[in-house]
């Protein structure tokens, strides 16, 4: 929190609110059974005290968890690791530190378009949720005018 808000308030600064989405997949949360496990206890204290004021540091901040075991609603998840997959090479390094500086290279590489793009896919689907009134029968929206990793 205090390496990330200063951050994300300075790319921000003329927003009146910013909402930040946690995880909240299980493989993410801790498995410890001890307390003081920094990860879990950190997200928790950010949880506790939700909204950040931003006063004379810029705008608040809202932090909320993500819906669990809902790939739907994560942007992420929806579309963004697959288009970041398909731009690495099929045949990967076993290195760490290479096949980390591909993932780099490729996430700086992204088009903004395509994230844009990919976030009024995420709008229009959390649209279809509340049409099925939260249920799980509705239909995920298709955008025909956007230009797919493989056409590129």
């Amino acid at each position: 929190r205090n390496l990330v808000t200063p951050a994300i308030r300075d790319k921000l600064k003329n927003a009146k609110t910013i909402t930040v989405q946690m995880d909240n997949a299980t493989p993410h949360k801790s498995k410890s059974k001890d307390k003081n496990d920094t990860m879990e206890k950190r997200l928790q204290d950010v949880l506790k005290a939700p909204r950040l004021r931003g006063k004379q540091h810029g705008p608040d901040i809202v932090f909320l968890r993500q819906v669990p075991n809902s790939p739907d609603t994560n942007a992420c998840d929806l579309g963004f690791f697959k288009s970041i997959d398909s731009r690495l090479p099929k045949r990967r390094d076993f290195n760490l530190d290479r096949f980390t500086q591909q993932c780099l290279e490729s996430f700086r590489a992204y088009p903004p378009e395509k994230l844009n793009a990919l976030f009024d896919t995420k709008s229009r689907v959390l649209l279809s949720i509340v049409e099925a009134e939260g249920g799980n029968d509705y239909a995920l929206p298709h955008r025909r005018d956007v230009v797919s990793d493989s056409e590129q």
